[in-house]
């Protein structure tokens, strides 16, 4: 089960006004039993989304 609120959002927002946009996603626990690891690597993720931002087209 996948549940994301946002990504689509940011993502309309920039083609309308003309931007580029990109969503960064975790795993985290499952939404209803909790079953799983809570989210981790934060900070690899945000690296990540960071040399993306940085790159020249």
């Amino acid at each position: 089960m996948n549940i994301d609120a946002e990504s689509s959002t940011v993502l309309v927002l920039a083609s309308i006004f003309g931007m580029k946009g990109g969503c960064v996603l975790g795993i985290g626990n499952h939404i209803d039993t909790g079953a799983g690891h809570h989210l981790t690597n934060t900070k690899s993720l945000a690296q990540i989304a960071l040399n993306a931002l940085t790159k020249t087209s």
